[in-house]
């Protein structure tokens, strides 16, 4: 049996995060490549953490600075077919 691939389909950070802001992402379920580009200093780093922390938990952010007392992040995610 091949094995579902879980695949990030949607990301609100909801308060700051890090050099964030509030915002909204959405990306497309077809699409196997997403590029993320931007100046020094833009958020592309965080915005890695961010999706690593809401798919893989806190444990593995070691920097609690960046995290701060109140994460508001949401994934939405696709497990094969099935939205969870």
């Amino acid at each position: 049996m091949k094995q579902k691939q879980v695949k990030i389909i949607g990301l609100s950070i909801n308060e700051s995060f890090g050099s964030l802001k509030a915002v909204e992402l959405k990306f497309d379920d077809a699409n196997r490549l997403t590029i993320i580009k931007g100046e020094v200093g833009s958020g592309k780093s965080t915005l890695q953490r961010a999706m690593k922390l809401t798919t893989q938990g806190s444990q593995t952010m070691q920097d609690k600075t960046l995290l701060g007392d109140n994460v508001n992040i949401v994934a939405q995610l696709l497990d094969g077919d099935t939205p969870v």
